[in-house]
């Protein structure tokens, strides 16, 4: 009788997630989404975390792949001009609601539009696209090279034909809480059959440890010295609330369930996605 109770329960939230999802879909995803052509079999997608260095080094000795895809301020670094990535993906909305005096994120554009002088697809979530075209706008950045894709963000969690069908057409993608899942599912959805991945780590939790006040905190470290500090873990820019250890995990549950769903979207899709950080906590994707 509860195994029957309990099946039941499953069944009816399962099946209105799944209604909710596909009116999302309906109502909010851009239909008709062209991909650009792929460019080859292989590209590689390589995310900011620190085992990025090391990764690329193991890539390096193999054949590097010509197709280069990266998130978020890569094109701070010096490996951008040096690479010459092909496309560059956003998902945070921070990226688009710049507050008043910012500094972080203008520099961001700046680096990307002066920096950038080989060809480049950027892509950007659908409901920020005008928003970062007027940005760029304000700004007064303009660049021949970088064309500003939009694409789907749309949370449709599951992996079953029916999702497997929206997320070929790019109408939506498991929950994309880190950028690396819309930059993965882009890369699938570009019909690439071999997908290197670096700096794809996860494995921020090790930083994290509850005081003797019970406030969650995150590891802090400084350039000029050795000490460790732990801050508390805000919310946002308030610094009002803390997230609670429930809250912090739950969102690293949702982290790696997207993941989940992604590698069994791939392998029906027929591709292989490697990952090259040792340091990693995805356990989805065979490691080198």
């Amino acid at each position: 009788m509860i195994k029957a109770a309990l099946a039941i329960r499953n069944f009816i939230s399962s099946f209105s997630q799944f209604v909710l999802s596909f009116f999302k879909i309906l109502f909010l995803s851009k239909w008709f989404k062209k991909f650009p052509p792929n460019n080859g079999d292989t590209i590689a997608l390589l995310a900011n975390g620190p085992s990025l260095n090391s990764a690329l080094e193991k890539i390096k000795k193999e054949e590097f792949p010509s197709n280069i895809m990266v998130t978020n301020f890569f094109c701070n670094s010096e490996l951008y001009q040096e690479l010459k990535p092909n496309y560059y993906v956003i998902c945070d909305p921070s990226f688009v609601n710049l507050p008043e005096g910012d500094s972080v994120f203008k520099d961001f554009y700046r680096n990307l539009y002066e920096k950038t002088t080989w060809e480049l697809t950027f892509f950007v979530p659908y409901k920020s696209l005008k928003k970062a075209q007027k940005i760029i706008q304000e700004l007064q950045f303009f660049n021949e090279k970088i064309t500003i894709s939009g694409y789907n963000n749309v949370n449709f969690n599951g992996d079953n034909w029916f999702n497997y069908f929206f997320f070929k057409l790019g109408l939506g993608m498991p929950r994309p809480t880190t950028v690396a899942i819309p930059a993965l599912m882009l890369a699938i959805q570009m019909k690439y059959k071999k997908i290197k991945i670096a700096g794809i780590d996860l494995n921020q939790h090790q930083d994290i440890i509850v005081d003797a006040k019970n406030i969650v905190c995150l590891k802090s470290t400084h350039f000029y010295d050795d000490e460790i500090t732990y801050k508390p873990f805000y919310k946002d820019k308030s610094q009002n609330r803390t997230f609670t250890s429930s809250e912090i995990f739950l969102i690293f549950h949702h982290f790696f369930y997207s993941f989940d769903i992604i590698a069994k979207f791939a392998i029906n899709q027929n591709i292989e996605i490697i990952n090259y950080s040792s340091e990693s906590f995805l356990d989805q994707f065979k490691k080198i």
